[in-house]
């Protein structure tokens, strides 16, 4: 967990860089920076690790402050990526990932073993790639590196300022959905700064905007396009992002939650009188907070019950086709229509069970998002 209380940045010409900032950055949380140039959001990211020191107030990393700890220790637990990246030229790519751990006396064995973890997280072949020279490698095999090497030692927390800034948009879009797959992997907190609203979009668990040095709105990525703060975060944003299509919309927004749940031991019996108590044709089966699968109402009549009052809700045929939280409504019915079932499972980037989408949703989903009565300009009445 990072935190900031009350922390400023005053340069000596009196430019307030940053101003009166109070946040916190969740251990695990994927949080993005973003804003005009001048805004303050790199000189945050650099109050972090102390590249520049705070005028006021605190930063804290898990509790301690960083101006008790020093400079060295802090940095050499605490990824750093630049859109620079700033590989070594005359090193290796394994020479390269572990600059950190040769300075912390690991053996060869350990760096061995680290560097060829990390690059299969990446689907690089260590093979292929350890021996390779930075030169051998396209824009995005070093970029790659360079998050690598960040991660070398294993750090909890990730900074990253603008690190897909130089590439392809074709590149950046792959880097994109690899850092969010090494992320459910990793599970770090990252700080990331970039200037794309796009990118800050897809990528965040939740987007900071700072203008002037002050935040001015932190919020998940649905409720910025949904509900700007101003007039100032409408027009950053820009109004073709936030006229979305329906099926654009991220299925954590429309999935329905709280679902009824039963452990695979639970008697079909009950299923279906917690079916009939909630009104409902799914139940997700969890054990141990773990997901099992989803039963139907269709699958739970295929047990008989009048023939086996007995059977349990394990001995069903249940579904266990999901899809990710942050996936948009399009990869959901894409999903639905390529598995031909008619629910799915909701997982979230930790891999739990978070809530469901089933076909017989879709049309309530689509026309509240295509009609929702703020946009009618008047309440409906009430039949």
């Amino acid at each position: 967990m990072v935190v900031f209380e009350d922390v400023r940045k005053v340069y000596d010409d009196e430019t307030v860089a940053v101003d009166g900032l109070n946040l916190t950055v969740e251990h695990g949380e994927f949080m993005v920076f973003i804003g005009p140039s001048g805004c303050g959001k790199t000189t945050t990211l650099q109050m972090i690790n102390r590249l520049k020191e705070p005028t006021s107030g605190r930063i804290l990393i898990d509790g301690k402050d960083t101006k008790d700890m020093r400079n060295v220790d802090l940095r050499r637990n605490m990824g750093y990526v630049i859109q620079e990246i700033a590989l070594f030229p005359h090193m290796t790519v394994a020479q390269n990932i572990c600059v950190v751990p040769d300075l912390l006396g690991w053996s060869k064995k350990q760096k061995e073993t680290r560097t060829r973890e990390l690059l299969e997280l990446v689907s690089l072949d260590p093979d292929i790639y350890m021996d390779r020279f930075p030169r051998e490698l396209s824009g995005g095999q070093q970029q790659r590196i360079g998050v690598l090497r960040a991660l070398a030692v294993d750090p909890d927390v990730l900074l990253m300022d603008e690190p897909f800034g130089g590439l392809d948009p074709l590149t950046r879009d792959q880097l994109h959905e690899e850092l969010k797959a090494l992320q459910d992997k990793v599970q770090k907190t990252i700080i990331f700064v970039t200037h794309d609203m796009d990118e800050a979009l897809k990528l965040a668990d939740r987007v900071t905007l700072m203008r002037d040095g002050k935040l001015v709105q932190v919020d998940s990525p649905e409720e910025i396009l949904r509900n700007p703060n101003d007039e100032f975060v409408a027009d950053f944003i820009g109004s073709e992002r936030r006229l979305m299509s329906p099926l654009d919309v991220l299925v954590r927004e429309v999935m329905l939650e709280d679902l009824p749940t039963l452990r695979p031991d639970a008697s079909a019996m009950d299923a279906l009188r917690l079916m009939q108590e909630k009104n409902t044709d799914y139940i997700a089966i969890t054990e141990d907070e773990t997901f099992v699968g989803m039963l139907s109402a269709h699958r739970l009549q295929e047990l008989r019950l009048e023939e086996d009052p007995d059977s349990r809700v394990g001995d069903a045929d249940l579904v266990t086709v999901t899809v990710d939280s942050r996936q948009t409504m399009m990869e959901a019915v894409h999903r639905l229509a390529e598995t031909e079932e008619h629910v799915l499972a909701v997982m979230n980037r930790r891999g739990k069970l978070v809530g469901a989408i089933s076909r017989g949703w879709l049309p309530d989903i689509l026309a509240k998002e295509m009609w929702p009565k703020e946009a009618a300009g008047y309440e409906m009445e009430e039949s």
